[in-house]
């Protein structure tokens, strides 16, 4: 029987092989998930799009030391759910037989999770806006594409190299007590970001008339 567990093991610097002291961290994680999506025709040249997703995702993580190059005791473990609902709805008419506009909104879901020092981070989410413009020009020679978008994050996750600030005092606040510190690259939920992008995009190709 396979073992479902991927080990990750953070090590020394340069070292080669596993050494006593050494953190081994154990990753599982299992996503369900059920969709759909439909388009109406509402006439010859007007369309709706909608569609929902559901998913739900576990994931456990197992944290422990290595007391020799290949034996290692257990630590804590954690295990965290997260469940969302998303969307997509969307329109499209058609201009003519070879231009066609669209307009869309849809949101997704990044699963939360727990970084090395046992701290954890919260699930991401994004709300997307896309509106634009699909042509065929010149005989059927030219594809032009024109699109504007906007994406809205919510708890934006990034990877960050920082001081540990996994002890629960306050000393992280106080950058005169950071030096000498270990650092650690671990998740974090940044500020609310937001994107706003206008595209074009031009290609030849032929199409068959």
């Amino acid at each position: 029987h396979r073992n479902p567990f991927a080990e990750e093991k953070i090590a020394f610097a340069h070292a080669p092989v596993s050494l006593p002291g050494d953190q081994a961290i154990r990753y599982a994680s299992r996503t369900y998930a059920a969709f759909g999506q439909m388009t109406i025709p509402v006439s010859d040249r007007f369309r709706l799009t909608g569609g929902a997703r559901f998913t739900h995702d576990l994931k456990k993580t197992d944290f422990g030391y290595y007391t020799t190059t290949v034996d290692r005791t257990s630590g804590p473990s954690y295990e965290n759910a997260y469940s969302r609902s998303t969307y997509k709805a969307g329109a499209e008419y058609d201009l003519t037989s070879k231009a066609l506009l669209y307009g869309q909104i849809s949101t997704g879901f990044k699963a939360g999770g727990v970084n090395p020092n046992g701290s954890s981070y919260a699930p991401e989410e994004i709300t997307a806006y896309e509106t634009g413009l699909k042509t065929r020009l010149f005989a059927n020679k030219l594809l032009l594409n024109l699109s504007a978008y906007k994406y809205i994050y919510d708890g934006y996750q990034a990877r960050v190299n920082a001081p540990d600030c996994s002890d629960s005092n306050d000393q992280c606040r106080q950058p005169e007590k950071l030096r000498g510190r270990s650092r650690i690259e671990r998740g974090a939920n940044a500020a609310r970001p937001c994107l706003r992008q206008p595209l074009i995009s031009a290609r030849a190709r032929s199409f068959p008339v």
